[in-house]
């Protein structure tokens, strides 16, 4: 239990911020006040099919033991309302048997909190337990303790870092959880993976009583740790260090050190005074590399998280050579209206881009093809085995394709084939698609794997390129006919070996029945979560680890017409802080979602269809359309709005992020904003002196990257192929953090 002198500290930091806990802030030390209160071809085309061979037994087998219904049923809804009910009357006797038993059920449906939130049973149950009073935990930690205790007794002598897990899945509120969440977190933080530390140590800060009463969110919180507050308070401050976020940093600290002035302990391998050992951290810290922990343009959005994001700017410079953009293969693409569909990455200052069958690679020093063989030869290091006919639909087909890569440890993953995602019953052709993995580390793009889709099952596709995370890899794969099913396929990056099988679509309804259309969806991912938006219905987020579904958030839509159902743009969630950024175009509104639970934080309607999520820096959520607009992540207000009348200065392709600058592409410009203020810093006259217009913007290495329908420019600050030592120089991913981490890890 707290200490009455926490309570009194409490009070004082609410008197010194005078607003109300309920709300998410504005600034970073009032979401830290918050938490006070409160993750050459053919031999390979023949091994490659003897390996799918073995895989596609295993992707029957999973497939088949699908569950079909992924709601309670009405037995089970009947045990929850009846614990529920007793919970209330404070029956605790009655109540927690019913509650432990559902929890130890093995059950992975989901409960219906309301009209737009389902979430897993057993996480509901904890919840129902964190509500209760000190006299009903007292008496549900004397049910399950004494098995939990010997859980616990394991894990401190084990490495084995699912027996916390199992703590808080089987006894989240026992005597025990609080110590889970707090080694859990040490174990992430050791791991590099800051995000999921933060998340297990921010469940160890309860809610205070007027933000549990104001806010009718679910967000589960342990109820009364004994852990020190002001140590648990030092972690979280040193996560916004190491993440980079000064600005939240300073605040936090400026906070911290009102409330904790006197207090020691071991932070950051040194002994002392926390507020002093936070402070030098936080100075140090200006002089780090704060680029993410992942090959910058080696995916959409840059990372598995998709905030775009790169950790310096630069002068675009001159134009220093170009490239023909590939060719369409699939003649009734013409029926879709392609909006700048090739987003390509960058491994080893060689430039990667994709058409429906083919691969390309140029390096992006010299201009010339990657691996050439000799003067003439071409860009291309990759040709599908699949045909025209088995990716072309028979008629035109709307919609809005792209091309999507992921690179990750030396190895490309791509999917090959059709575009189309939704087949009229007037479409009768087969179509098919391929997932594949070339070795570009060692090998030259040499082909190591092909997944086809006619081993997921009958008239299967892959939906998009995969998110690779560690040793596995997540993709999207949509059933054409006669379901229209979505499920997500878990793989083995070395092998492509299936893992599991999960079906996502049993309670968000796709389009079945509608008319056959073009897309591309992606996944996007933390440390510990997969989080998949499907088309303007909703969002789902799924365990990494198991494949079973964490939550459901529907969307709250006016009309359910196919056509506004329907995305057509590539707009894959962004994760920031513990929250899932999503954009609902039926109502022309980006929405905040917990990352925990699925509840709405909150949702701000835009005069206009969002086209791109670009990313986050500062606390900004940079969207675009025809405008270039922010949103501060906290409370989703709008902080600035660039944009014109003339519809030359109309917001074309994709833009990024580097630094404190927003590169944002128009029709005939390439302007550069202050992403803290909104203001023009640089105008680049792309159409006036280059003869381009807008495209998909990328930077890497003293090079931008500009990608139209037909050509990608590539420029440099350098002039015109000149080295410069700064072109080969590369920073270490974790630089100076590296060595912090290191020091806490021993």
């Amino acid at each position: 239990m707290q200490a009455s002198s926490d309570e009194k500290q409490d009070k004082v930091f609410t008197n010194m911020i005078k607003q109300d806990s309920h709300q998410y802030l504005e600034n970073g030390s009032r979401m830290f006040a918050l938490l006070i209160h409160t993750r050459i071809f053919l031999v390979t085309i023949i091994l490659c099919c003897w390996t799918i061979t073995l895989h596609s037994a295993e992707l029957s087998r999973i497939a088949n033991s699908l569950p079909a219904n992924l709601e309670i049923d009405i037995k089970t809804q009947k045990k929850l309302a009846s614990a529920k009910l007793l919970t209330e009357k404070k029956q605790w006797s009655e109540a927690f048997p019913i509650l432990n038993q559902l929890i130890n059920s093995q059950n992975i449906q989901l409960v219906r909190i309301n009209d737009q939130q389902y979430i897993r049973l057993r996480k509901y149950c904890h919840f129902l337990i964190t509500q209760c009073s000190p006299e009903g935990l007292k008496q549900y930690r004397e049910l399950v303790d004494q098995n939990i205790k010997h859980i616990f007794d394991l894990a401190r002598k084990s490495t084995d870092v699912s027996l916390y897990r199992k703590i808080l899945q089987e006894g989240y509120a026992s005597e025990y959880g609080d110590d889970a969440l707090f080694y859990l977190g040490e174990i992430a933080w050791s791991e590099g993976k800051i995000s999921l530390a933060r998340s297990y140590w921010s469940q160890l800060i309860p809610l205070s009583q007027n933000r549990i009463e104001q806010d009718s969110r679910l967000i589960l919180r342990y109820p009364d740790s004994n852990r020190n507050r002001a140590d648990i308070l030092a972690r979280l401050l040193l996560c916004s260090i190491i993440e980079g976020d000064h600005t939240r940093a300073k605040q936090e600290l400026q906070a911290f050190s009102h409330l904790y002035p006197n207090a020691r302990g071991i932070l950051a391998g040194r002994s002392g005074n926390l507020s002093k050992i936070l402070s030098s951290k936080l100075t140090e810290s200006e002089n780090w590399n704060f680029e993410r922990s992942f090959s910058p343009n080696s995916t959409f959005g840059n990372n598995y998280k998709r905030t775009g994001t790169v950790s310096k700017s630069l002068d675009i410079g001159e134009n220093l050579f170009s490239f023909n953009a590939p060719q369409l293969i699939s003649e009734n693409n013409a029926g879709a209206s392609p909006q700048f569909p090739y987003h390509s990455v960058i491994y080893d200052n060689k430039l990667f881009i994709n058409n429906e069958l083919e691969i390309f690679s140029w390096n992006l020093k010299t201009g010339k093809p990657s691996w050439p063989v000799d003067d003439n030869d071409s860009a291309l290091i990759y040709s599908s085995r699949l045909s025209k006919k088995e990716i072309q639909p028979t008629h035109p087909v709307p919609g809005n394709f792209h091309f999507t890569m992921t690179i990750d440890q030396g190895f490309l993953f791509a999917r090959m084939g059709t575009t189309v995602l939704n087949k009229s019953n007037k479409e009768l052709r087969d179509l098919q698609s391929e997932l594949i993995c070339l070795n570009l580390k060692n090998a030259e793009g040499k082909l190591e794997w092909m997944i086809s889709s006619k081993d997921i099952g009958n008239q299967a596709v892959f939906e998009g390129s995969p998110v690779m995370i560690h040793d596995r890899g997540y993709v999207t794969v949509r059933k054409l006919n006669p379901d229209s099913s979505i499920e997500i396929l878990c793989f083995d990056r070395k092998t492509g070996k299936p893992v599991w099988i999960q079906p996502v679509s049993s309670m968000i309804k796709p389009f079945t029945g509608m008319n056959s259309f073009q897309g591309h969806q992606l996944l996007s991912a933390d440390d510990s979560s997969l989080y998949y938006q499907i088309h303007n219905l909703g969002v789902v987020s799924i365990s990494q680890e198991t494949g079973n579904l964490n939550w459901i958030h529907y969307f709250k839509n006016k009309s359910l017409s196919s056509r506004k159902m329907r995305s057509v743009y590539l707009l894959p969630p962004v994760i920031s802080d513990n929250q899932i950024f999503v954009v609902n175009n039926s109502n022309q509104e980006v929405l905040s979602l917990d990352a925990s639970t699925g509840s709405q934080i909150w949702k701000k309607k835009l005069d206009e269809k969002i086209k791109h999520l670009i990313g986050i820096n500062d606390r900004r959520l940079i969207v675009s359309g025809k405008k270039l607009s922010a949103l501060n992540i906290y409370n989703g207000s709008l902080e600035w709005q660039v944009g014109y009348e003339n519809p030359a200065g109309n917001g074309q392709g994709r833009g990024t992020i580097a630094g404190h600058l927003v590169f944002w592409p128009t029709v005939e410009e390439l302007i550069l904003v202050d992403i803290r203020t909104g203001k023009i810093r640089q105008r680049n006259h792309l159409v006036q002196l280059h003869g381009i217009t807008g495209g998909n913007i990328l930077l890497t290495n003293n090079r931008t990257l500009i990608t139209g329908n037909k050509k990608i420019s590539v420029f440099s600050p350098f002039g015109k192929i000149k080295k410069n030592k700064a072109e080969d120089k590369t920073i270490s991913l974790f630089h100076s953090r590296s060595n912090l981490l290191n020091r806490i890890n021993n």
